[in-house]
């Protein structure tokens, strides 16, 4: 849990600005699969792994750290659930958290997570693009 309480505190803006609480939140214990694409560079994913969850007015994010103090937000208002195998978050926007310091930009683009029969997170793809066509994506392989 405190693994969990360091994750989130890379999340200016995004909770606590705006006091908005989260109604759940899910560590999601794997490695990325691929590097993490954001824009011109790719940088490795850094332990312990993924967060997801969904805020009480309605938002979703995939959060995915890369550094002490770096990190993803993949966030969307629209998710979807078309069959018990599947999930899907429609993403508005991705954050960039930079030793601390936050960039956010509008995106449009996907979560896919595929789930096992038991409901656990077997594997979960990101990928998004600015208006300008700079990529922010990632895939992950829970365990």
């Amino acid at each position: 849990m405190r693994r969990l309480a360091a994750l989130l505190m890379l999340l200016p803006g995004l909770a606590a600005a705006q006091a908005v609480t989260p109604r759940l939140v899910l560590e999601i214990p794997g490695r990325c699969t691929t590097p993490l694409r954001l824009g011109e560079s790719e940088v490795p994913c850094a332990p312990p792994g993924a967060v997801y969850s969904v805020l009480e007015d309605g938002r979703a994010f995939v959060f995915i750290p890369f550094g002490p103090r770096s990190a993803i937000n993949f966030v969307g208002t629209r998710d979807h659930q078309a069959s018990a195998d599947s999930y899907t978050l429609t993403l508005d926007y991705v954050r960039v958290v930079t030793e601390g310091m936050a960039r956010e930009w509008r995106v449009t683009g996907e979560c896919q997570a595929r789930l096992s029969p038991t409901g656990a997170w077997t594997d979960l793809g990101c990928a998004a693009r600015t208006a300008e066509g700079a990529l922010y994506a990632v895939r992950f392989t829970p365990r």
